[in-house]
């Protein structure tokens, strides 16, 4: 039998000699002697590492194999994305063909080929693997997980901080040709203002666009190292690098390694793993087994908490959480795994300790999943890059998570699509009826021309006077919101609230409970942000409803026709954010295909809309405070977390210092800043003119029908039969 124990115990379990005895509760002279005479080691002997290190006999006969294989996984249900991928370009094929040989130029049929066509592009945008970010504090282990992962050492690694840009690994399959045989590429966004897209890169202008360098998986030493030649020269010129690997998890997803968080060098790494994540679906957190969840770790995974859009929805079968992993790395050095459980439990326990009051209860309703303490706590794992009982559950967990994804992501979509396409094929039905009745009653078409067209004055002035009422009204709102919030702050930020605090969660004068209760201190105000957001943003929905159906009743119990509501939903349509008005568009649900399966369907999906209605997906607080309060939260923390106090009244010293480092750091005036920004993107969204463009373009459609002849009808319904046999 060949076993070699020192190599085993080395270079895979990563041991001292006293560290492995304890584990094999033997004394320090039996392994010696094992190591030196491997002959001694009988199979019962064997058999007995293998139980205490979690490696099976076969694979301690075989280490050297085992220790990196890639971890596997069955892609066999991707082939529904496949399939759906395949159809999307049929469809889109046929668009193409009939547009190409269709009889008629009008602006209706136009209107309703692209309309049919944004449906499709927007589904075949949302086909994708999803990517798996790995966040934590710098020396967690991230890029040593992914190599795990894929079985080979491709992501720098070390004990010192390491990776200074983001880096994705991706399948082989998905390597553009334009790489040829390269297997790596550094890159940056090549559209001033807009963040990097990775998919993009099989788009060859956009792939010349981005490239800075490609080459081998030495690039990622070259820029990603901060011994690497043009770490300092690149630094900000190179936003990420993509590897190109042949691993079976690959198939997938995309992993994502970002840099670590707390770089004392370097505040533009924790700006950049703030920020990376926002492109992540699955999130793995990574904090050292011997050091876990501690100061800085609970400020960066609340923050995860409030951004990340859940996979579960309380239909799908998915767990709570389903996509967040809170991973206690390097879990070998712990020395039973009766401490290891109690590590995972306590990181747990105090990461619910410093949530604010109700917050599972909060996220409960605005999801319509429970969630609790537990739930939470289940997402808690451990990992070893070389025992694999220790990294089993993780691996587990995850494992069924993707291959779970396509289907999901599948039905999501073909749902979503049936929804759009159901909506705008009563408007097909609805517009060929109309012209089968203009055809019969030409008059009809003309008289309803006529009237859309002297109502144009008072179109433009009731729609300036609603813009105008708009823009005050939403002025009214930021300024009260504002107010809110700082005496919310003030309300906090006191020395009598900070010592009740302490009494009532029982601080003591000591490190960790300082951290907690800055933690607490700063989760709070962002709770407290939320709810105002949430609150201005409930009112200017009413307000929209009750004035826009105001409107509307005005015009239609007269000679008007146009409908205004139509048309203030319609200058939404492509918007990248609503500000204030997220509340207004998540209750918009089915009005009908003018809105809802137009390039709009996309932005609200992306806010977890779906085409029936919904709630928008991510927290306001996340959409308006960016990384700047996670800095914010860190610099207080670990400015005055470590201060040493004494006495008996330690409570009312530390309580003035924590005032002092918040009017140090104007944390008050940050958040009213960052409040004024999200009210100054609802501004961004208010357009009289977009208003009356809408109303022009109803007015040309309306004067095309008037002046059809009847074979043009008949043209324009055979055009307009042709998209429904498509649908």
């Amino acid at each position: 039998m060949n076993f070699d124990l020192r190599y085993f115990r080395e270079e895979i379990l990563h041991q001292t000699q006293s560290e492995f005895a304890n584990v094999m509760e033997k004394s320090q002279n039996t392994i010696s002697r094992w190591e030196k005479e491997p002959k001694s080691i009988t199979l019962d002997i064997l058999d007995e590492i293998a139980q205490k290190s979690g490696y099976s006999v076969i694979d301690l006969l075989n280490i050297e194999n085992v220790s990196r294989k890639p971890w596997k996984c069955d892609s066999s249900n991707a082939s529904c994305l496949i399939e759906l991928t395949k159809e999307l370009n049929t469809k889109l094929a046929q668009l193409k063909n009939v547009r190409k040989n269709v009889q008629t130029e009008s602006l209706n049929y136009t209107k309703y080929i692209e309309k049919l066509s944004n449906i499709y592009k927007h589904s075949f945008k949302k086909i994708h693997k999803p990517t798996i970010a790995f966040l934590g504090n710098s020396d967690v282990g991230k890029s040593t997980l992914i190599n795990t992962l894929i079985g080979q050492e491709v992501l720098p690694s070390g004990w010192t901080p390491i990776t200074s840009l983001s880096i994705y690994v991706k399948h082989i399959e998905d390597k553009p040709k334009y790489l040829n045989d390269d297997s790596a590429i550094v890159v940056s966004s090549p559209l001033k203002g807009q963040p990097l897209n990775i998919d993009w890169l099989t788009d060859e202008k956009y792939f010349q666009a981005s490239c800075i360098e490609s080459g081998s998986t030495a690039l990622l030493e070259k820029y990603g190292s901060r011994e690497g030649k043009i770490y300092k020269e690149k630094l900000s010129e190179a936003e990420a690098a993509v590897v190109y690997v042949d691993a079976p998890i690959l198939k997938l997803c995309t992993l994502l390694d970002l840099p670590g968080f707390g770089t004392s060098d370097d505040v533009n790494d924790d700006l950049k793993a703030a920020e990376g994540k926002e492109n992540a679906d699955i999130y793995v957190y990574m904090s050292l087994a011997n050091a876990f969840m501690r100061g800085t770790d609970i400020t960066y995974l609340k923050d995860i908490l409030d951004r990340m859009k859940p996979f579960e929805n309380g239909q799908n079968g998915l767990d709570p959480l389903s996509n967040l992993f809170v991973v206690a790395s390097q879990a070998h050095v712990v020395s039973s795994n009766e401490e290891l459980n109690k590590i995972l439990s306590d990181g747990a326990n105090r990461m619910n300790r410093v949530l604010p009051e109700n917050y599972w209860l909060a996220r409960s309703e605005y999801y319509n999943v429970d969630y609790t303490n537990d739930s939470f706590t289940k997402r808690f794992f451990s990992f070893s890059r070389d025992n694999q009982t220790l990294t089993s559950s993780f691996k587990t967990n995850l494992i069924h998570l993707l291959e779970t994804w396509p289907n999901l992501l599948c039905k999501d979509l073909r749902n979503e699509q049936s929804q759009a396409t159901k909506l705008l094929t009563d408007e097909l039905n609805a517009e060929i009826k109309s012209l089968q009745s203009f055809r019969k009653n030409k008059e009809e078409a003309v008289e309803y021309y006529e009237k859309l067209k002297a109502e144009k004055q008072t179109v433009y002035k009731k729609s300036e006077e609603f813009v105008n009422n708009l823009e005050e009204k939403i002025d009214l709102y930021r300024k009260q919101s504002i107010v809110d919030f700082k005496d919310a702050f003030d309300r906090i930020i006191n020395e009598d609230s900070i010592i009740s605090i302490i009494k009532q969660k029982e601080f003591k004068n000591r490190k960790k409970d300082k951290e907690e209760l800055q933690n607490y201190l700063n989760n709070t105000l962002k709770q407290k942000l939320d709810t105002i957001c949430h609150r201005y943003s409930s009112k200017l929905s009413i307000y929209l409803h009750e004035q826009l159906e105001q409107l509307n009743v005005g015009s239609m119990s007269g000679v008007g026709t146009f409908d205004y509501k139509r048309a203030f939903i319609s200058t939404l349509a492509g918007l990248s954010t609503y500000g204030a008005l997220t509340a207004y568009v998540g209750t918009l649900g089915n009005l009908g295909g003018y809105i809802l399966v137009t390039k709009a369907v996309g932005v609200l999906s992306s806010l977890g809309i779906s085409v029936g209605g919904g709630a928008a997906a991510t927290t306001f607080v996340a959409a308006i405070g960016g990384p700047i309060t996670i800095i914010i939260g860190v610099a207080v923390l670990t400015g005055i977390a470590a201060s040493i106090i004494t006495g008996r009244n330690w409570g009312s010293k530390f309580a003035s210092q924590t005032i002092k480092a918040y009017k140090q750091h104007n944390v008050r005036e940050t958040y009213t800043g960052a409040l004024e920004n999200w009210w100054n993107e609802t501004d961004k969204a208010i357009n009289k003119d977009k208003m009356i463009a809408d109303y022009e373009e109803q007015l040309a459609e309306a004067e095309e029908k008037a002046n059809y002849n009847e074979e043009e009808c008949i043209k324009l319904e055979s055009a307009l039969d042709d998209l429904l046999n498509i649908i």
